[in-house]
């Protein structure tokens, strides 16, 4: 598990990190985790309040393979219908091959084998209003106006929190195309 994943689930636990080191000695790290009560077996009782529901066909991309699985967990949890790639070219072959099967592409910003903008410009061509959220740990020279550029819906940034996420993937949906997300087919179907 990558640092930037520790450091979001220790923030979603309203909890603390701190790193002390010293050349030579090491690295340090503490974890502060408010004590809380044993999980519930009930689905209702894991979704905290502050995450948003949702419908729809999403693709998740992502070079790190636990970052898919999380996302993928996260938001079949939140009502969604899931497929996670972790190599770019797939999640595009799979695209091209049936883009009306998503309602939404979820994609990491840096990725070896194709950024997540280039990425995003190759989806537009195939299906030119589709929502794409990107998720990055770096949003240095990220402008709004570069994000459209690249038809860029909207961003959310790593370490991911599952509220967050929640909130970007729901409102971009919401945008696309309130009134034509079913149950069954998502937007347009």
């Amino acid at each position: 598990m990558g640092l930037s994943q520790v450091y979001g689930i220790i923030k979603e636990m309203k909890g603390d990190i701190s790193v002390y080191s010293e050349t030579g000695q090491g690295t340090t790290f503490k974890l502060l985790i408010p004590e809380q009560k044993p999980e519930t077996s009930s689905m209702d009782e894991v979704i905290p309040e502050v995450m948003v529901t949702g419908k729809g066909r999403l693709m998740v991309v992502d070079d790190e393979p636990s970052i898919v699985d999380w996302c993928t967990q996260v938001l079949i949890k939140l009502g969604y219908q899931v497929e996670g790639f972790h190599y770019s070219r797939d999640a595009l072959e799979r695209f091209k091959h049936s883009p009306k099967d998503f309602d939404l592409v979820l994609t990491d910003l840096a990725m070896p084998d194709m950024s997540g903008l280039e990425l995003s410009m190759e989806f537009r061509k195939c299906s030119p209003h589709i929502p794409i959220v990107v998720c990055t740990g770096f949003s240095e020279g990220l402008t709004r106006e570069k994000l459209h550029i690249y038809g860029i819906s909207n961003m959310v940034m790593k370490p991911l929190i599952a509220s967050e996420l929640s909130r970007v993937i729901n409102s971009a949906i919401n945008e696309f195309n309130p009134q034509e997300i079913d149950d069954d087919n998502g937007p347009g179907h």
